[in-house]
């Protein structure tokens, strides 16, 4: 239902920003065109939603919950085995993200949606394409469940700041929910035993602080998880079934208003309106 997606569309603004009517909808076009299947996949379907930024571990986590073909390169990451296979969740490598659009994955009865970063590197009009097909599949969805991912380098670095960060946009995306109780945490690129995971995120974050309100929440309700680094060059797979069952016994719940704004900047208009598109 793109028609029924919004749009803020910018005019008068400078020339470098290169965001045009024309131009938005031509990046529009061309997706629709490309990805056909993909604007209504999730109508009257369950689906996870994974997020996290760029170079968190979220295709990487999704390939691994879905049993494709992974292997440990020399630097210990988790990489594909099998770059033909036309099935998975192609991995970025270097911090380069290789997701344009949300992708997705049927795992069981749900589908894994793995979503770009907020406010990606393409500028804003391709950031304005991708706020409206997110817009769309979540609130097509049936049921949704929230799966921050996070690198355990990334929630640890200034005592938690960039995940406050991320946080805080998640809430800005689905405003007036509670995403508490639909949500987990899987912590990628781990050093420390699962058994260990809560105590040591106790030594290293203020979870004290309101910001940070849900990891304790996500602690007390055992919604943490996580994937080891890789070891002597193998892949520790004892922790997917435990993965798959905190999702499967996570809340769920129907998000009927997206707040695209948070996925582009906003700002750079000088003057905007809203737009239905019709194709």
């Amino acid at each position: 239902m793109l028609g029924l997606c919004l749009f803020t569309i910018a005019f008068g603004m400078d020339d470098v920003n290169d965001v045009t009517y024309h131009k938005v909808k031509s990046i529009l076009e061309e997706h629709l065109e490309n990805n056909p299947d993909l604007l209504d996949s999730s109508k009257g379907k369950n689906i996870v939603v994974f997020l996290g930024n760029t170079g968190s571990g979220k295709s990487t986590l999704i390939n691994y919950l879905s049993e494709k073909e992974l292997r440990a390169d020399d630097f210990n990451n988790i990489v594909l085995a099998n770059l033909d296979d036309p099935s998975v969740m192609a991995i970025g490598e270097g911090g380069d993200s290789e997701t344009f659009l949300p992708r997705f994955i049927p795992v069981g009865d749900l589908l894994f949606y793995d979503m770009p970063g907020f406010k990606d590197t393409r500028g804003t009009a391709n950031n304005l394409v991708n706020a409206c097909f997110i817009k769309s599949i979540i609130e097509n969805a049936n049921s949704s469940k929230l799966v921050f991912v996070v690198g355990m380098d990334e929630i640890t670095a200034g005592r938690g700041e960039g995940f406050k960060k991320l946080s805080n946009q998640a809430k800005q995306l689905v405003p007036n929910k509670p995403i508490e109780s639909f949500s987990g945490l899987v912590i990628t690129k781990s050093q420390v035993s699962k058994i260990a995971l809560p105590n040591y995120l106790n030594s290293k974050l203020e979870l004290t602080n309101p910001e940070l309100s849900i990891i304790s929440n996500w602690i007390d309700h055992q919604r943490i998880d996580q994937i080891s680094i890789p070891r002597d060059g193998q892949i520790n797979y004892d922790n997917r079934e435990s993965i798959l069952n905190l999702i499967g016994g996570m809340g769920h719940d129907q998000i009927e208003n997206v707040k695209i704004d948070i996925i582009y900047d906003a700002n750079l208009t000088t003057r905007h309106f809203f737009k239905r598109f019709h194709f």
